[in-house]
């Protein structure tokens, strides 16, 4: 007679249950089961004799349900976390019907969409490979890697305060008095949301390596006092990236929602009437914005677009390098400057200005210390050493384990 093995998905769907159910009781040995090559098998004449009897439980009135305990030390496949009871499982690995007995806990399940243990999850490479492909064939309409994120974010604050800092003085938008400011130092305020990024990469602690691969949500403020009856006065600029999709998957592939920028100036309204200061405010998305949320700013209809009498905002979109902010407000249009995006070309001439200065007290420069240091995109610090290396004067090279170098050419100097 030939006996009849079954996996605990082909068991689950014969009597009618979820699968973790039957993996339940497998691992509780309620329901015999034996592993062949590290799959449960089940003999169908077993699983039939169970769902007899509990069949005679039933109406019996013996049944009882199996305890939480039946599945103590049952571990996520993904975190490796103890599952301590029934209802925090959230399902069986993606693979389970590849013979995987992997369980996920509620957490892991909800928290990645590739429902998958560790063993068969799908790599951040694996991922973006797959989104490039679907750039390609036109079914997304852009991506941004969380170190793009991350590089974006960086030249953007610095081009920021260095626009600031070259201000003498400011007229205020709402009575029109002028400020000298004499120290921008003392009144700089820089914040970010590492906090968030570490509750979503589930870690106590963010070592340099991480942070320099991925965007903190960096906001910079410079806060000039008010006087008397006068209103203070901000200058801010704030930028967002999607912190739980670049932790999760590494990579965007959606522009910043009209319903992120109503709670982002929600934030800016609170903390203005708070401080009764006005503030112009800079909201720069590494992903650019959707619709929504541009109609929301430049309506350029009174009375259609977004108003405030104290918070008066630009949206800066860091993908495509253009400014939107509400043509009809009078108030905002002398500080648009502050925000238009750097020239690529202005932006070259001066990481080779910086690249020039570091070689002077430095016998070489990697193209990752200028992206990191300067901060400049890969892409304008290469075309930096390019340029530099036309000169003459200088030569890039490569080195293992690096990258690419430049050096002052030997015979120049």
């Amino acid at each position: 007679m030939t006996t009849s093995f079954i996996s605990i998905k082909d068991a689950a769907e014969y009597i009618g249950v979820d699968y973790k159910t039957v993996y339940r009781l497998v691992r509780s040995g309620e329901l015999p089961a034996g592993k062949i090559g590290g799959v449960y098998r089940i003999r169908q004449v077993d699983l039939e004799q169970f769902f007899e009897q509990q069949k005679r439980q039933l109406a019996g009135d013996e049944w009882t349900p199996v305890s939480a305990g039946a599945i103590d030390l049952l571990k996520c496949g993904r975190c490796f976390r103890i599952i301590p009871t029934e209802d925090q499982i959230g399902g069986p690995c993606r693979r389970a019907d590849d013979g995987c007995e992997a369980m996920l806990c509620q957490n892991c399940w909800e928290q990645h969409p590739d429902r998958a243990c560790d063993a068969h999850q799908v790599t951040l490479a694996d991922q973006l490979a797959v989104a490039r492909d679907q750039l390609r064939a036109g079914q997304l309409t852009l991506i941004v890697t969380a170190l793009e994120a991350r590089q974006r974010e960086q030249a953007f604050i610095a081009r920021f305060d260095r626009k600031v800092r070259e201000i003498d003085r400011v007229r205020h938008p709402l009575d029109g008095q002028v400020s000298a400011i004499a120290d921008w130092d003392a009144i700089r305020r820089v914040s970010d949301e590492t906090a968030a990024l570490m509750e979503y990469l589930r870690i106590g602690y963010l070592d340099k390596r991480v942070a320099d691969r991925l965007p903190l949500n960096v906001a910079l403020s410079f806060q000039i006092a008010g006087k008397a009856n006068r209103a203070g006065l901000g200058l801010a600029v704030q930028v967002l990236s999607n912190l739980a999709v670049h932790a999760r998957d590494g990579f965007a592939t959606q522009p910043a929602t009209v319903e992120e920028l109503q709670s982002r100036l929600q934030q800016a309204i609170e903390t203005a009437e708070v401080d009764k200061a006005a503030v112009i405010l800079g909201l720069a998305s590494t992903s650019g914005w959707d619709k929504a949320a541009l109609e929301m700013i430049s309506a350029n209809v009174q009375g259609g677009s977004f108003t405030h009498r104290l918070v008066m905002p630009c949206l800066i979109d860091l993908l495509n390098g253009t400014v939107t902010h509400n043509t009809l407000d009078e108030r905002l249009k002398p500080f648009a400057g502050l925000f238009t995006p750097v020239l690529a070309e202005e932006e070259i001439e001066r990481i080779a200005r910086s690249i020039q200065e570091i070689l002077l007290l430095r016998e070489s420069l990697s193209l990752a210390e200028v992206m990191r240091d300067a901060p400049a995109s890969e892409d304008i610090a290469r075309q930096a050493f390019e340029r530099l290396t036309r000169t003459g004067q200088f030569e890039a090279q490569e080195i293992e384990r690096v990258g690419t170098v430049i050096v002052a050419a030997q015979d120049k100097w």
